[in-house]
């Protein structure tokens, strides 16, 4: 009843497993750096709105109101993400439990899908507000930027559940 220990050779290195180990590694750096900027970007929101004292500089600061609820919600977003770029490392090598990787992928796809959905939509509100007092240093956005945070946002995540069903399938043959 020891534990024993797999060498190398004996590993499974199925023709997912880098499929699932090089998105995972990638989620985790992302989903790190992703809860560190949503934590200054929702403090330095936090002081701009405190700081402000004229009904101008006020109403901008209210106009990053958005983004900052943007960011709450990005907190889960960058956990979840960082949770399944482990997951989707330590079940590289364990074909028969591709479930949990289809399952939280789709999550964490969705949820940072819904994520950029709500920044797009908290630049274009700053960006009104920032028309509105005839201040357009406050706002840019750019909508190819966008377009490719939503398609990155479900890349690395297709990748490691497209790895996944790859080891899935090589169970079978």
């Amino acid at each position: 009843m020891g534990l024993t220990l797999k060498t190398k050779a004996e590993r499974y290195k199925g023709p997912g497993t880098t499929l699932m180990k090089v998105p995972g590694i990638l989620m985790i750096i992302f989903g790190v750096l992703s809860f560190l900027s949503s934590m200054v970007t929702k403090t330095a929101i936090s002081m701009l709105i405190e700081m402000a004292t004229t009904a101008e500089e006020l109403q901008i600061a209210n106009g990053f109101g958005g983004l900052g609820r943007a960011f709450t919600f990005n907190f889960i977003v960058a956990a979840l993400t960082f949770a399944f770029g482990i997951i989707s490392i330590v079940f590289s090598r364990r074909p028969e439990q591709y479930l949990p990787v289809f399952i939280i992928g789709a999550i964490v796809a969705i949820l940072t899908f819904v994520f950029n959905i709500l920044y797009i939509s908290g630049i274009n509100q700053l960006t009104e507000v920032a028309k509105q007092v005839d201040d357009y240093n406050y706002a840019s956005s750019s909508s190819i930027l966008n377009v490719l945070g939503i398609v990155s946002s479900l890349l690395l995540p297709g990748l490691s559940m497209f790895g996944a069903w790859k080891n899935k399938q090589s169970l079978g043959s």
